[in-house]
């Protein structure tokens, strides 16, 4: 898929304010299981980001991604969920194993040259927000909600 515009980003979003329930019912229906690893990650990490920002993020992603295609996407299989985990649980591993300063380079490498970082991005920003930490994005924090939205943006991203 093209690399979404910052504007299509916004535009997305603020079609999620306006809490279009329809466009919900219709997010519920083609993919469910996204919505089941939502609701299990909830569960896991109740402490974390508060389900209200990750649901309304993996909706926007999905929402501009299927408006960019023109067309319903591929329905998101348990399989394909699971390569996207592994994948960036070993990413996340391999920053662990860094120091300090090689790991906040390699993700600020990682985060500049993943296709989709306009949509990365803009929701590290809301997540940051929501952490109480606004307009401060902090690309070297590669943390559990970071590889929720990317296996999210990459599931779909097909």
């Amino acid at each position: 898929m093209e690399t979404i515009s910052i504007k299509q980003i916004k535009e997305a979003w603020d079609r999620q304010a306006a809490l279009d329930a329809g466009l919900m019912r219709q997010f519920l229906e083609e993919q469910p299981v996204l919505i089941d690893w939502f609701l299990a990650f909830c569960e896991k990490y109740p402490a974390r980001t508060e389900k209200e920002t990750l649901l309304p993020l993996a909706l926007l992603v999905w929402d501009v991604m299927t408006r960019t295609k023109g067309e319903r996407l591929e329905t998101v299989t348990p399989k394909q969920l699971k390569q996207s985990v592994e994948a960036h649980r070993k990413i996340s591993e391999e920053l662990a194993s860094l120091p300090k300063s090689q790991a906040k380079l390699r993700a600020r490498q990682f985060v500049n040259a993943y296709n989709q970082r306009h949509l990365l991005y803009f929701c590290l920003e809301i997540l940051l927000v929501d952490a109480g930490d606004p307009g401060l994005l902090i690309l070297e924090l590669y943390d559990t909600e970071m590889a929720w939205i990317e296996c999210v943006i990459d599931c779909l991203d097909r």
